[in-house]
């Protein structure tokens, strides 16, 4: 009898501990699960494009000119996702012989998100305009970039130094985005807190990674989509860019 009234209360914390810890973590990696498998659904049912074996800049339901270009710079990092984030070969394949029909050889400023030493320290590029590493401190995408290459290449205090100029100077704590010197023309912009929150993860730094995933996270619609930017009275579009970074910054934030 008394060893099991010892038992009661073990059982009892193991079932308290698992409804108030176990389940509410479980439910949570089931969201963050479900807004990633959305998301993908949406890049491959909208803006993949099958029979040009590329990725189309915005949907064709925007009946907006952009959902006719087929940009090498969006196909080429799109190119990076479907070999090392997701592996999709098929795709992969058919996205190296779009690239190669555009005669794309030169490597963008993406490269530096491959997961490869090969690829992601050919980022600097002394010929390219603007050359890179871009070394500025007015365009929240530069920073990042340029954060993530230190990082990458283990210059960790640079990379972390870059990661503070973009919370400490560049983030407005309103909005929870970046204002840079392009806010003006273009508007706030996703893709650049997807950029910044990869540099966060990379850096592991918890507290920034959390509130950037959030603030991310929040901002995605329904159907899986996100915006440019928060919408504006002209109104903003899903784009191929956008929605691949922003489920990459994803991917890494939550380990998935």
């Amino acid at each position: 009898m008394k060893v099991i009234l010892c038992l009661v209360p073990s059982v009892l914390f193991a079932g308290l501990a698992y409804w108030f810890y176990v389940e509410p973590s479980l439910q949570l990696q089931k969201q963050r699960e479900n807004a990633l498998y959305r998301a993908l659904s949406f890049l491959n049912e909208f803006l993949w494009n099958s029979s040009a074996g590329a990725y189309r800049e915005c949907p064709t339901f925007t009946n907006a000119s952009c959902a006719m270009n087929y940009s090498v710079q969006d196909n080429y990092l799109a190119y990076i996702f479907n070999t090392e984030y997701i592996v999709n070969q098929t795709r992969a394949t058919a996205i190296h012989e779009f690239l190669a029909s555009k005669s794309f050889s030169y490597y963008d400023r993406w490269i530096v998100l491959s997961l490869f030493s090969a690829n992601f320290t050919r980022y600097p590029c002394s010929t390219c305009e603007p050359p890179t590493p871009y070394v500025d401190n007015w365009y929240a995408d530069h920073v990042a970039l340029d954060g993530i290459y230190y990082g990458k290449i283990g210059k960790v205090p640079s990379a972390g130094e870059r990661l503070n100029l973009l919370v400490g100077q560049l983030l407005d704590p309103r909005l929870g985005l970046f204002r840079d010197n392009a806010t003006d023309g273009e508007g706030f912009v996703y893709y650049k807190l997807s950029l910044a929150l990869i540099l966060a993860s990379e850096l592991k730094n918890s507290t920034y990674t959390a509130e950037l995933s959030e603030t991310l996270a929040s901002q995605q619609n329904l159907d899986g989509s996100w915006l440019t930017g928060p919408a504006r009275p002209m109104g903003v579009f899903p784009n191929t860019e956008s929605t691949i970074l922003d489920i990459i910054a994803l991917k890494l934030a939550w380990n998935l």
